[in-house]
């Protein structure tokens, strides 16, 4: 059992009127007459205080206050320590991952715009030489070298597409 969990079992148990909203609990505080909620604690922080009472700890003070025996080992807080830090590491490396990706495909999209104009220039080129036959008979090298850039072009363009689709690394 964490010591999160044990700090809800032990809040259930002593404190009346319990309300749990999210992270955080109010209620009657058990160390004095209450009639409106003044108690409040902390689940993820494992913290309580109340007002009136100006009292207030972790879960070891409440432990004691209410007479129950506390036996938390210190073994028990740092592996609860360490799941946060670790969770927050992950967290973290989420967002770098996803920051990444994002600029990979900003950068992938850009490269396609790029491709992409360079194949409408070769493609119009090599229509202007269908309708023009006389022309590409004028300008052969012309033409291999806009068939070439148009082969080429829709080449890399098919690469950027499966690179950005995910297909290809």
């Amino acid at each position: 059992m964490t010591l999160d969990e044990r700090f809800l079992n032990l809040l259930q148990r002593y404190v009346s009127n319990l309300t749990i909203r999210g992270r955080r609990v109010v209620g009657l505080c058990p160390f004095h007459p209450d009639r409106h909620p003044s108690f409040s604690a902390d689940l993820e922080k494992c913290v309580w205080f109340c007002f009136p009472c100006n009292r207030g700890g972790g879960v070891k003070a409440f432990a004691i206050a209410v007479g129950e025996e506390w036996s938390h080992t210190r073994n028990e807080s740092q592996t609860t320590k360490a799941r946060r830090v670790r969770f927050q590491a992950e967290q973290q490396a989420r967002t770098i991952l996803a920051r990444r990706a994002e600029e990979r495909d900003r950068a992938l999209c850009a490269a396609h715009r790029e491709r992409y104009g360079a194949m409408l220039e070769a493609r119009d080129l090599l229509s202007l030489f269908h309708w023009r036959p006389d022309l590409a008979e004028e300008f052969p090298g012309l033409v291999s070298t806009a068939e070439r850039k148009y082969g080429e072009t829709l080449f890399q363009l098919s690469v950027l597409e499966a690179r950005l689709d995910g297909e290809v690394a």
